[in-house]
C-alpha cells in the first residue's frame, strides 16, 4: 500500500498529483485508489464508472444524497465509501481525575475545567500544558476542522450546518477564538 500523507510526502495533501502521475501511467501495479472526495474532479478521467462495472443494488445501497454528492461527476459514480471519520473531542483523564473534575460536555466547560487545570498545572511549573489544540494545520484539514466546530454549534441535534454569515457561526467563531487566546498556546491556528 503506497500512502501519502503529510509525514511521508514532501508537499504533503498536495502531494496527490503523485497518485495522478501513477494513473496517468495505466500502470497494473495497483488494483484500488483510496482518494480524497475534494480531488474527485482531477481523478475522475483515470478512474472506472462504477456503474459499468457493478450491480446496481450495489451502487444503491451507497447511494444516499451525502455519498453520491462525494462520489459523483459529470454524471457517473467514482467511488464507494471506504472510511468513516468520527470527530471526537479526547480528553486527558489521568489531570481530569487528579483534580476531581469531569469531561467537559460543552465549550464552555472545556474552557473553565482547562483553565483551572492550567492554572493548578502552572503552580507546579507545568508550563507546556494544552487546554485545547483542534487540528490546524497548513492544508485542507484545517478547513475540516473549521466545518467541524461550526457543526458543534447547529441548534439542534438534526440541525445542517450553520449558514456560515449567521449569528450562529459568529458565536462559534468567537467561541473558537477565546478558547485559543485563553487555553491554548496562542497558536492554534498552526497546530503548533
Amino acid at each position: 500500500m503506497t500512502y501519502f500523507t503529510d509525514q511521508n510526502s514532501t508537499q504533503g495533501y498536495k502531494d496527490v498529483y503523485s497518485t495522478l502521475s501513477l494513473l496517468k501511467k495505466k500502470n497494473n501495479k495497483y488494483d484500488i485508489f483510496a482518494y480524497d472526495a475534494n480531488y474527485l474532479k482531477e481523478f475522475a478521467p483515470y478512474l472506472l464508472e462504477l456503474e459499468k462495472h457493478l450491480s446496481r443494488q450495489s451502487l444503491e445501497y451507497y447511494s444516499s444524497n451525502d455519498n453520491r454528492k462525494l462520489t459523483e461527476y459529470n454524471g457517473h459514480r467514482y467511488g464507494m465509501p471506504f472510511i468513516l471519520i468520527f470527530t471526537i473531542l479526547f480528553s486527558n483523564v489521568s489531570y481530569l481525575e487528579n483534580y476531581n473534575k469531569t469531561i467537559p460536555k460543552t465549550w464552555d466547560e472545556l474552557l473553565e475545567t482547562s483553565k483551572y487545570i492550567i492554572e493548578r498545572e502552572r503552580e507546579d511549573n507545568n508550563n507546556t500544558i494544552i487546554g485545547y489544540n483542534g487540528l490546524f494545520p497548513n492544508n485542507e484539514n484545517t478547513m475540516c476542522s473549521i466545518y467541524q466546530f461550526l457543526y458543534s454549534y447547529r441548534d439542534e441535534k438534526d440541525s445542517g450546518l450553520p449558514d456560515f454569515n449567521s449569528e450562529t457561526a459568529s458565536n462559534a467563531f468567537d467561541k473558537l477564538m477565546q478558547i485559543k487566546n485563553e487555553i491554548s498556546t496562542g497558536k492554534i491556528m498552526n497546530n503548533e
